[in-house]
């Protein structure tokens, strides 16, 4: 058995313009910060071969970024509960989420896990591919401007006991204590 310890929802807290606002900030200063960066290492010898390619990398990235928060709970499978959250049928968005709650750490692990892979692959891309690096440089500042909700639910998770438990809610989440 638990108990609530703490209802949260920041998207009403915070509000959704302000976050989505929040979020394309974040992506374009981190863009023009990692691209200043590359260029003063690296040189800027850019091309815009293979467009057609960064295009569908940039449509991938959302549902690539939902599908690694999911890998920590991939033996549960049985217990996901997908839901449309908009009625858009062109450019759907969903929430995954289990149907039980999972240790504080498991929830950790899962927020961070797109951020850091995504992040990983891009940059090392950009390195190894110095021509094509302002490709891989927006796909990782989209990516961490997706990633920026996610940064939200972590400071209040960490800021939670230690030995809790986390749930998904269909607007936020709630911290519970075994009892």
């Amino acid at each position: 058995m638990f108990l609530c310890s703490k209802n949260i929802n920041p998207k009403t807290t915070i509000g959704v313009q302000r976050i989505s606002l929040m979020s394309c900030l974040v992506t374009i200063l981190s863009y023009i910060i990692s691209f200043e960066i590359f260029t003063s290492i690296f040189g800027n010898v850019f091309t815009d071969n293979h467009f057609i390619f960064f295009v569908i990398a940039l449509i991938f990235i959302y549902p690539l970024h939902k599908a690694l928060h999911v890998l920590p709970y991939l033996h549960k499978s049985k217990s996901f509960i997908v839901q449309q959250t908009n009625k858009n049928k062109w450019l759907p968005i969903f929430n995954i989420r289990l149907n039980h709650p999972v240790k504080k750490h498991t929830f950790i692990l899962s927020l961070l896990l797109p951020f850091m892979i995504i992040s990983v692959i891009t940059i090392s891309c950009a390195i190894l591919l110095p021509s094509y690096a302002h490709y891989f440089l927006f796909i990782f500042s989209v990516n961490l401007g997706i990633s920026l909700i996610d940064f939200i639910y972590l400071n209040y998770v960490y800021k939670a006991p230690k030995d809790c438990f986390v749930e998904e809610r269909k607007h936020g989440f709630e911290v519970l204590i075994k009892a």
